[in-house]
Order: C-alpha cells, then structure tokens, then sequence
C-alpha cells in the first residue's frame, strides 16, 4: 500500500502526535495541567468559567497555528520536489554568461 491509500485508508494521522511523559513536551503539558487545577481550586465558579473560556480559546488558536505550520511544511515538501524532479535545472555559472 502506498503513502496516499494509507491517508485514504485513515492509517495516517498526521495531527496525532505521540509523547512520553518525560519529554520536554510531556513536562510542558504537565505544568499547563497542574497550573490550571491550581487556579480553578482558587477561583469561585464564574472565574473558573472565564478561566475555561481562556484556555479553550488558547487551545483553538494553537490548533489553527499547528494546522498552518502543517500546511506550510506540505507545501514546502512539495516546492523541494518539483525543484528537484519538475524544474529544469539551473546552473550558478551559466555557460553563455561571459565574466
């Protein structure tokens, strides 16, 4: 099976990343965890309720950034292959350039 049918085939999930716990990211998401249980034991219920507005709202705009970086890199991929495969190639010293 190709790259492509395993896509189709929903075998590939680009937007899933996997992580140990003991990684820099797994840290990370780790102490954005215990901070926000900390403040939400702090802060009575319409504090809290803005509190999960503010995270649920950090949380779109990292997806939509990760999903352009996304996008971005495909395209980026993309742009090397057709430089390599596609495009004529060219030289730095163009042989009908006199010095």
């Amino acid at each position: 099976m190709n790259i492509l049918e395993e896509l189709f085939d929903g075998e590939i999930h680009p937007a899933e990343k996997k992580f140990t716990p003991e990684s820099e990211y797994g840290k990370s998401v780790r102490n954005i965890s215990e901070t926000s249980e900390a403040l939400f034991k702090i802060l009575n219920n319409e504090d809290g309720e803005i509190l999960t507005q503010l995270l649920k709202a950090m949380e779109e705009g990292s997806y939509i950034a990760e999903k352009e970086q996304f996008i971005d890199g495909f395209r980026l991929g993309a742009r090397f292959i057709l430089d390599l495969f596609v495009l004529p190639r060219q030289s730095l010293f163009d042989e009908n350039e006199t010095n």
